[in-house]
């Protein structure tokens, strides 16, 4: 999902790097409390059987992080640091982990919420996401995988968080 905007409208919007003008505008929030007696089944036991709960309304419990993938737009900044805007998306799940499994985190109704955005040097998330344990309810989705060889992805869809 890559978008390129033009050079002038790039140059315009870039006045240096979002790290050197005082990092993000606002400090990430953390999760609202979740609702009393809420109850979710932990991330491991989604994904150990995830095609058993597509098209369900869940409640999942793990880690949020910001996910590994970032977009950028592809402007050619001539003498313009970070004229590039960015996006990374929140995903449930420990993406260090070697063969880590994640969900992604999608709500259409609130985008900003579970995607962070900035420049080449920076990206501010609006959701704190430093792998803390979090719940969140959602639907949950197959991605289908591009690469044939590669498996499917799962999502959880129409996405709220909330601290346990």
């Amino acid at each position: 999902m890559e978008r390129a905007l033009s050079a002038p409208a790039a140059a315009d919007a870039a006045s240096g790097c979002l790290r050197d003008r005082g990092g993000c505008p606002a400090a990430p929030s953390a999760p609202e409390p979740c609702p009393e007696g809420l109850s979710a089944q932990p991330l491991s036991g989604i994904l150990a059987s995830p095609d058993r709960w597509v098209g369900e309304a869940v409640a999942v419990r793990g880690p949020l992080v910001r996910s590994n993938a970032r977009w950028c737009t592809l402007v050619y900044c001539v003498n313009i640091e970070c004229c590039n805007t960015c996006w990374a998306k929140l995903s449930l799940g420990d993406l260090d982990e070697p063969g880590g499994k994640s969900l992604a985190l999608h709500n259409a109704r609130s985008p900003d919420l579970l995607t962070c955005s900035g420049d080449e040097s920076l990206l501010c998330c609006a959701l704190e996401a430093q792998g803390q344990e979090v719940v969140v309810r959602g639907t949950l989705r197959r991605i289908p995988a591009i690469d044939p060889d590669s498996a499917p992805s799962y999502a959880l869809e129409d996405a709220t968080v909330c601290a346990p």
